[in-house]
């Protein structure tokens, strides 16, 4: 009866602290990871992610204010999940929220690429 409750009690908070629609797409690190996947996928064109990237590096430029990381030479994974993070509201920054959402897959891919070829 313990372990009924405690799983319940779990369950319940889960619900409660995953943003709306974050399960739907999201799901759990799984759907970040097949997200990623499918995202590493794509071909991408160069020049269209050092087109992007401008608006990325205005804050996340080598020398970023606190708070706001350097981007460049991460690994293309963890900026594809980052912005799938920000989409999905799994990560809390209205700004970066506001640009994930407007970006296409194929928009994440290039800025990957570009930032991990640095």
């Amino acid at each position: 009866m313990i372990r009924a409750a405690t799983i319940l009690s779990a369950a319940m908070l889960v619900v409660l602290v995953t943003p709306a629609g974050a399960e739907e797409t999201a799901g759990s690190v799984s759907g970040v990871e097949a997200y990623v996947g499918q995202v590493s996928g794509l071909s991408v064109d160069p020049a269209y992610g050092d087109y992007l990237s401008s608006q990325c590096t205005s804050c996340h430029g080598t020398n970023a204010a606190s708070g706001i990381p350097a981007i460049q030479g991460q690994p293309a994974e963890a900026i594809i999940a980052a912005l799938f993070e920000y989409r999905t509201e799994l990560r809390e920054n209205a700004v970066m929220r506001s640009v994930a959402s407007a970006l296409s897959d194929e928009d994440v891919a290039a800025l990957a690429a570009h930032f991990s070829g640095q």
